[in-house]
């Protein structure tokens, strides 16, 4: 069983995330898609309390020294699927971007040679 500092503190810090994020979405400064994500997280360290069992077991299985280490482990594999998820929608807004660049640019290139035409045919 975790000790009892360690308990109050997961649920400080977890019961702190859940709050930050509502208040995230309520200013819109978070998309509710990106949300999720967090909410799991929160979710996720909260429950390290009702199956530390699984988490002993987990440590033991995978044969790290601590239930920490384990922890730690996952909460970093948890952060490095975040940065991988995030850098594929930067890659995704990066060619969306090139991609709108081009249009406008061949509008205004349409656009001067309509206004171009329209003088010459004016004049």
């Amino acid at each position: 069983m975790l000790p009892f500092r360690q308990q109050i503190l997961i649920l400080i810090v977890s019961g702190s995330l859940l709050m930050v994020i509502i208040y995230l979405i309520q200013k819109r400064r978070m998309l509710e898609l990106y949300s999720v994500v967090w909410f799991l997280i929160s979710i996720l360290s909260i429950s390290c309390l009702w199956l530390y069992p699984f988490v002993v077991w987990l440590t033991e299985f995978i044969g790290a020294g601590f239930t920490s280490s384990t922890i730690l482990f996952i909460g970093v594999f948890m952060g490095l699927l975040l940065n991988m998820q995030l850098c594929v929608k930067l890659t995704e807004l990066t060619h969306r971007q090139k991609d709108l660049i081009q249009e406008i640019t061949l509008l205004q290139n349409e656009l001067s040679e309509l206004r171009r035409d329209h003088n010459a045919s004016s004049s």
